[in-house]
């Protein structure tokens, strides 16, 4: 499994292009969000980060069942951003943890991993990037899914997928 993980890192972080950085604007004003996983009002975008990596799967009862994710979030000019994880986490890089707590799901348009909203405790540094976030969208997947079809008990798969993760923070006046 550690072998697994270490090729997830290598390959996630070696493939991964860009993020921006917004402050209060939507970044793709053609994205459709569903109703279902609206970000409630008093809270406003302040980071987008586009994430490739893996959602790793484990096989239990012969039915594929996700154990984790791992992806890369890097800037405009290939510099990590955050690593994702399992938890769902994402840590940045001066240490700062947002973790996320499943609010809400829609399925994807093209027939990839859920879209979600998800609700956020964070710790870290004083001033870490990610300390404000209050809610995480995870929207424009691709890839993702389990496999198809029965497994063998303690199988593992890699499946590669791609994300945007919209962050957001409350509001101020």
């Amino acid at each position: 499994m550690h072998t697994l993980r270490s090729r997830a890192i290598s390959a996630a972080l070696a493939s991964t292009t860009a993020v921006i950085l917004v402050m209060g604007q939507p970044v793709n004003a053609a994205v459709a969000i569903p109703p279902a996983i609206a970000v409630p009002a008093g809270n406003s975008l302040f980071l987008v980060g586009h994430a490739r990596g893996y959602q790793v799967y484990g096989c239990q009862n012969a039915a594929w069942t996700l154990l984790y994710p791992y992806a890369g979030l890097f800037d405009d000019a290939g510099l990590p951003v955050a690593t994702h994880y399992a938890g769902p986490s994402w840590q940045a890089p001066d240490h700062s943890v947002a973790v996320g707590t499943r609010v809400a799901g829609a399925p994807s348009p093209n027939g990839s991993i859920q879209w979600l909203l998800l609700s956020t405790t964070t710790s870290g540094p004083a001033g870490g990037v990610l300390l404000p976030t209050t809610f995480i969208q995870r929207l424009s997947t691709t890839g993702g899914v389990a496999p198809a079809g029965a497994c063998a008990n303690g199988a593992t798969a890699a499946v590669y997928y791609t994300a945007d993760y919209y962050f957001y923070r409350a509001t101020t006046g």
